[in-house]
């Protein structure tokens, strides 16, 4: 039995060795090649399949839009400002979440994305300080940065 299992493995490795003879016959070759992109920053861990954004869904981009007109026109210099930001954000993402039909990694990708900007939104609740919430309005526009950069 060990004789006939080295004389398999011995005509294996003298077949895959020598490659000089041509049966004539073409060979094709699968050569697709499906290639992911890491693009900076991503603090999450997002991925991009072929350098595709991510798709998603029209009432889902509807209140991104929303999310980002609000940051953009917001000047907070108060406490009470950032907490009006926080409830405001809070109903957004809340409209994010409950119009997601997203399935699969899309939908994976998206949450990597969501949740922190979740987290970070709700820090604007505990602050003691306008400065920690200029911070932290900072760091909610960096992440909505990131989503342009991997979702459309």
């Amino acid at each position: 039995m060990k004789i006939l299992g080295t004389i398999l493995i011995s005509a294996f490795l003298f077949g895959c060795g020598s490659q000089e003879e041509n049966s004539g016959a073409d060979v094709a070759i699968d050569t697709t090649v499906v290639t992911t992109t890491e693009v900076e920053p991503n603090p999450h861990d997002l991925i991009m399949i072929d350098g595709q954004k991510w798709v998603i869904d029209e009432g889902m981009r509807v209140s991104i839009d929303s999310i980002e007109l609000r940051m953009q026109a917001f000047s907070g210099t108060t406490l009470a400002d950032y907490e009006a930001l926080s409830g405001d954000l809070k109903h957004h993402t809340k409209t994010v979440i409950s119009s997601c039909t997203m399935k699969g990694q899309a939908h994976d990708e998206l949450h990597k994305w969501l949740l922190p900007f979740i987290d970070l939104r709700k820090e604007l609740i505990g602050i003691t300080a306008v400065e920690d919430g200029e911070e932290i309005a900072t760091e909610l526009n960096n992440e909505l940065t990131i989503f342009n950069t991997y979702f459309k």
